[in-house]
């Protein structure tokens, strides 16, 4: 209804509608306003679910001649153009997949098996949609010579999309430039260079987890260090090495106005020396990342050196990620230096580095001075007591958004000073202090979050909770409704999970849900009269079956009835209960890890995942369904349309294993497939097989401790 009188209009010049749910539904009634407002300048389609229609819409776009900026990445293009495929074409999308990603891996023979199996399963399906979304993407581009961003929807490239990087020659205007997650090949590289030569007045540049070869990258950085409007440059996960230094070097030299430069999750080591000299010419820069970096060696002490030059000549810097680098000591010299140079910080990363307690007390200090820190990640870096002043410097802050202080040694005193500083910061949004000892010192933490209404993300996973803390948890979730993301695994919770998850009822919101082995069983168990524990032992050695004769079995059975106990039962209804209605009020949700120990007779939670449709990651390790629940499960299975991750380890499948195998098959986007120890034997073959060949996709696919003999042969045709 808003597109059709949209349509009617002829003066719109802005239109966003990213991130609404929009389907391909929406394709022609978007088509529609596009055709009929020719002056529009700026569509914002980005983080939908247009599919296919995005090609009606790109079409349509080619009568558009005015358009600055245009959006529409994150559509789920691939997805809905590999549903219609064929098995035989959905295997050519998982061989182009795994040749573009694996080719460095595998040796000449292998290479020309691929080749030909790439060859023999060509799809006209994908060509046509593919090459048809990128001449509609070139054509709208040559119209529009004066587009300034430009973020595209990488699923609808071809692997060498040439009438695009060609098309991108035509239009000299554009300052912001996405191609994140694109696996471009070296023709593409080159063009892609090109085109960076002509721009005369390029700002930004995103080229994240392109898998590129390094002289490739070379060369686009080349071309980019030829102009000198460059403001903001994100290169993280492409496989940089130090062999790159030089060439960014030159880069950060002769872009004077660079405000942001990323370069996380490369190689970079020694490299980084001659970035961190180059970067001390710099006047303006306002971000840097250098997170997992390899540069852990003999060189660190020098590049940190450098590195508090660069810093003191970029006075205002406001984010600096160092993350994953083994800093050690030599971390201690630049926080220092930060303390006394910068007072701008909002952001500072400096997870496992293990500084210990020499640089947490260095950390204070830069608290002191950066009073307006909005995110502050310091985990695994061993702080033990210098917590307690970093606790106590927080104190002065108030803008704080996110805290981790996790996998710190954290000593007891600390409960009182972090509570305080939690108080102070009211608008904290995600607190991960897991794999700490927090037994004794919880209760005042929980206290502050209970009063705030901010909270997102709770990470206590590993913690020594136990059942004390379940009041203070309560207390938490129901006065922060806007809660996505909760991780209480590995405690000892106990029983207390059954309070927890009455209180999660009060949340819609929820994303991610960990309460995975915090020993609920074992917790009610210890309650019950010697007679019923008898019954608990019962109900397990029945669930074996297998191993017992016709005769053991029918004395089992009349033991275990004798024994029935209604705590237990109680128990083990209520926190089903709770869990199910929690689901039905969470639709959704992403990711969900229960605790198994309560679940083997939970018909009710099965049935309620039935209305949640947005689960990607789904957990039933150790778990003991019966056939009938596995039957349930598994109609719920092809109601999840972005299911990627399944775990069934050791749950004991047997033969209902096929019945959730064949649920599988029907799905095309699992990326992880845990299956071991579950007594699969040769009949698993062939659904295995269908699995396999659906989910071009798949990356991890665990099979140990099985019986499937033969039926390994059809899996490993299969990939």
């Amino acid at each position: 209804m808003i597109l059709q009188a949209l349509s009617k209009l002829s003066t719109l010049v802005l239109l966003d509608l990213h991130n609404c749910n929009l389907t391909s539904i929406a394709a022609e009634g978007l088509e529609n306003v596009v055709l009929n407002n020719t002056g529009l300048k700026f569509l914002y389609l980005n983080d939908n679910s247009l599919g296919k229609g995005l090609i009606i819409i790109l079409k349509a776009l080619q009568s558009i001649s005015s358009l600055k900026e245009f959006h529409f990445n994150n559509n789920n293009f691939m997805n809905n153009v590999i549903a219609d495929l064929r098995v035989e074409n959905k295997l050519r999308v998982f061989l182009e997949n795994f040749y573009c990603r694996y080719s460095d891996y595998l040796d000449s023979l292998e290479m020309a098996i691929v080749e030909q199996l790439y060859n023999a399963s060509k799809s006209n399906i994908w060509i046509t949609s593919t090459e048809e979304a990128e001449a509609a993407l070139a054509s709208t581009l040559q119209n529009n010579r004066t587009l300034e961003a430009f973020d595209i929807d990488s699923d609808c490239l071809c692997k060498t999309p040439k009438q695009l990087t060609q098309a991108l020659k035509h239009v000299t205007s554009i300052k912001v430039l996405n191609f994140d997650n694109l696996y471009m090949s070296r023709e593409m590289a080159n063009d892609l260079a090109s085109a960076i030569n002509l721009y005369t007045c390029l700002e930004s540049v995103c080229l994240c987890n392109n898998n590129l070869e390094l002289s490739a990258m070379i060369l686009i950085i080349q071309a980019l260090s030829t102009i000198s409007t460059l403001k903001v440059l994100y290169i993280q996960s492409n496989g940089l090495t130090e062999n790159t230094s030089d060439s960014l070097t030159s880069l950060i030299i002769n872009n004077p106005l660079l405000e942001s430069l990323f370069l996380d999750h490369n190689n970079i080591g020694v490299g980084a020396i001659k970035i961190a000299k180059a970067l001390q010419s710099n006047k303006s820069l306002r971000m840097l990342g250098l997170k997992n970096n390899n540069l852990s060696n003999e060189n660190v002490h020098e590049f940190m050196i450098e590195l508090t030059s660069a810093i003191k000549s970029n006075c205002y810097l406001e984010l600096l990620t160092l993350s994953f680098n083994d800093l050690q000591s030599s971390a201690t010299f630049i926080l220092q230096h930060l303390s006394t140079t910068i007072f701008t910080l909002k952001i500072l990363y400096m997870d496992y580095n293990n500084i210990g307690e020499k640089g947490g007390e260095a950390l204070a200090s830069v608290l002191k001075s950066n009073t307006k820190l909005t995110k502050l990640h310091f985990g695994g870096n061993n702080l033990r007591k210098s917590s307690i002043m970093i606790s106590e410097a927080l104190q002065s802050i108030s803008s704080l958004e996110s805290l981790d202080l996790s996998n710190n040694s954290l000593p007891e005193e600390v409960g009182i000073e972090l509570a305080a500083a939690i108080q102070s910061n009211r608008t904290l949004k995600q607190l991960l202090l897991h794999s700490n000892n927090l037994q004794s010192s919880v209760d005042s933490i929980l206290q502050a979050l209970s009063k705030l209404s901010t909270l997102e993300l709770l990470d206590l996973h590993n913690s020594n909770l136990t059942s004390i803390a379940v009041k203070g948890l309560e207390n938490v979730i129901v006065n922060n409704v806007g809660l996505k993301y909760l991780y209480l695994n590995d405690n000892n919770l106990g029983k207390g999970l059954i309070n927890i998850l009455k209180a999660l009822q009060s949340i819609s919101s929820l994303k991610e849900l960990n309460i995975s082995n915090n020993n609920f069983m074992n917790d009610v168990t210890a309650d019950l009269t010697v007679a019923n524990k008898l019954r608990v032992f019962l109900e397990f050695i029945f669930q074996c079956n297998n191993y017992h004769d016709c005769m053991e079995i029918v004395f089992l059975k009349q033991l275990y009835n004798a024994s029935k106990s209604v705590t237990i039962v109680t128990l083990v209804e209520e926190g089903d209960r709770a869990l199910a209605s929690f689901l039905q009020n969470n639709p959704r949700l992403e990711m969900l890890h229960p605790d198994v120990t309560y679940l083997n007779t939970s018909k009710q939670f099965i049935k309620s995942l039935q209305h949640i449709k947005t689960i990607k990651v789904l957990n039933f390790n150790n778990c003991n369904l019966c056939r009938e629940m596995v039957s349930d499960l598994a109609s719920t299975v092809k109601l999840h349309t972005c299911l990627k991750e399944i775990y069934f380890c050791n749950s004991n499948l047997k033969s209902s294993a096929i019945i959730l195998l064949e649920a599988l098959s029907r799905i095309s986007t699992l990326k992880v497939l845990d299956l071991q120890s579950n007594g699969l034997t040769e009949e698993a073959g062939d659904p295995m097989q269908s699995v396999i060949m659906n989910n071009p996709l798949l990356e991890t696919l665990i099979l140990d401790n099985n019986s499937i003999g033969m039926g390994v042969l059809k899996i490993a045709k299969a990939l």
